[in-house]
């Protein structure tokens, strides 16, 4: 069950400074939400408290789309795949320590520390972008990454393109109310469970989505068995997945896997020889990709097969009362089905 959390002055602290920073970054003035020059500081918390709410906002990972199999008859060849999002959903003690911290090195190095927004990334991130006038940088937590991808998710889901544009513009609206969800987030979930939910739905290139998949897909392996190396070239491809896709782009995709060890050296997760003969290794040694055809056309000479057993799917209301209903469980509901 969720660990409850109480709401501290940290906490509420933590979220008046970062909406400041982003009240200035996005060069507007706050108005009417928060003012506490104005209402003073009791206003402000009562003003924000019933704001940080996540009621209607789903963060159970086991309700992520998920992609349904036919199998065949010794129920382990797979006939067919059918995916809107190509994820298989595990828990976190299903994906190797090792792809753990990769991640959180690359995303949030103080994840483990900080109520849901790390001011320090927000400031550093500010100060790089504004002051120093670099490449932008939004300083989000790893937490808010994960409130983003569901709000993504859902909006999807529900073909909202209205919900899908307010869930990705780039407005200090949108950076707010993620701010404030993750910290409300905080409060009702543990870092496992975030980091387990931010696993599963994240994105790793060419609509694979989720840890085990991407295991499945770059290595032919089980996020559980993933070591060093593979689990630093994978949690690299989150920041920029078109990018830095091994089977897209190798070469950039070993300078930010080299990226990640160093990371996860200077975090005290690997030792320095660790981190050396990782980076010694050639991404392409380490790659056994495997193909991610969806439907029916990638059923060979089971195609004929495949097609009667979808449709018997399809044309059963045991499955759904609508044929979009239907449809939606087999693209989106894990199936295993067992011919």
């Amino acid at each position: 069950m969720p660990k409850k959390k109480s709401i501290t002055v940290r906490r509420f602290f933590t979220l008046l400074l970062a909406y400041a920073m982003f009240c200035v970054t996005g060069g507007v003035v706050a108005s009417g939400f928060l003012l506490p020059a104005v209402f003073g500081a009791n206003t402000a918390v009562k003003a924000l408290i019933p704001s940080l709410q996540t009621e209607g906002i789903n963060f159970d990972v086991t309700d992520l789309p998920q992609k349904s199999t036919i199998y065949a008859s010794d129920g382990k060849t797979v006939i067919a795949q059918y995916y809107t999002q190509n994820r298989i959903v595990v828990p976190l003690n299903q994906v190797s320590d090792y792809m753990q911290k990769a991640v959180v090195a690359r995303e949030d190095r103080r994840f483990f520390e900080h109520a849901g927004v790390d001011v320090q990334g927000v400031m550093r991130a500010f100060v790089q972008t504004y002051i120093k006038k670099g490449d932008t940088q939004g300083g989000s937590s790893l937490t808010q990454q994960y409130v983003k991808n569901v709000l993504m998710s859902q909006a999807e889901e529900d073909n909202d393109p209205i919900a899908v544009y307010h869930a990705s513009e780039e407005t200090v609206a949108r950076k707010l109310r993620e701010m404030l969800v993750a910290v409300q987030m905080e409060k009702k979930y543990t870092k496992a469970e975030i980091l387990q939910g931010y696993l599963n739905i994240a994105q790793f290139g060419n609509g694979i989505y989720g840890v085990e998949t991407a295991a499945q897909r770059f290595f032919n392996k089980s996020a559980k068995d993933l070591n060093i190396v593979e689990a630093a070239t994978i949690a690299a491809i989150t920041k920029n997945p078109a990018k830095y896709d091994p089977t897209e782009n190798l070469k950039e995709s070993e300078t930010q896997r080299n990226i990640v060890l160093d990371l996860m050296y200077q975090q005290g997760y690997i030792t320095k020889k660790e981190c050396t003969d990782a980076k010694a290794i050639p991404v392409k040694d380490t790659l056994h990709v495997q193909n991610v055809n969806a439907g029916c056309q990638a059923a060979g000479d089971a195609a004929f097969f495949c097609e009667y057993a979808t449709k018997q799917i399809l044309n059963s209301k045991e499955f759904g009362k609508t044929e979009e209903a239907r449809e939606k469980l087999l693209e989106q509901g894990g199936l295993k089905i067992y011919t």
